[in-house]
């Protein structure tokens, strides 16, 4: 079930796909508003990430999340959500769990996931479905992997 989050009557708006990622977004636009609130939510991006982060965050990573970062790295033009977890080898309910302990692992080493993995919704007609696709800064650190 599509999810929409309004900021304002006729302000930005983003469609989410489950009530949890809805949730989530309105935490972070609330921690982001009270100036960072208790620090849930997503870390900063920082613009260039030190080796120190990246070593933290490669090194926290379970052998599920390397899997899938080694296997997007197969698809540099993107690949739909349902046919990369045929791909990964893990289930439709298993494939956000993998996901949201890479976003974890990136908060622990003060980096945002969205650095390493592009996530986006895609439209077509009345079809929905989720994109990936590796970011140039996963590309670059392919090694660490």
């Amino acid at each position: 079930m599509a999810v929409k989050v309004q900021w304002e009557a006729d302000g930005p708006f983003a469609i989410c796909d489950t009530p949890a990622e809805a949730m989530e977004l309105l935490r972070q636009a609330r921690s982001s508003t009270n100036g960072g609130g208790s620090g849930k939510g997503r870390a900063p991006a920082s613009k260039e990430p030190s080796t120190d982060n990246m070593e933290t965050m490669f090194n926290s990573v379970n052998d599920k999340g390397k899997k899938m970062l080694k296997l997007l790295l197969d698809y540099p033009q993107g690949i739909e959500g349902e046919q990369f977890s045929k791909a990964c080898g893990i289930d439709s309910s298993g494939f956000g769990g993998v996901l949201g302990s890479l976003s974890k692992a990136a908060r622990k080493a003060n980096l945002n996931i969205d650095q390493f993995v592009q996530s986006e919704p895609r439209f077509e007609g009345k079809r929905r479905y989720r994109w990936f696709a590796p970011t140039k800064l996963l590309t670059e650190q392919r090694h660490r992997l």
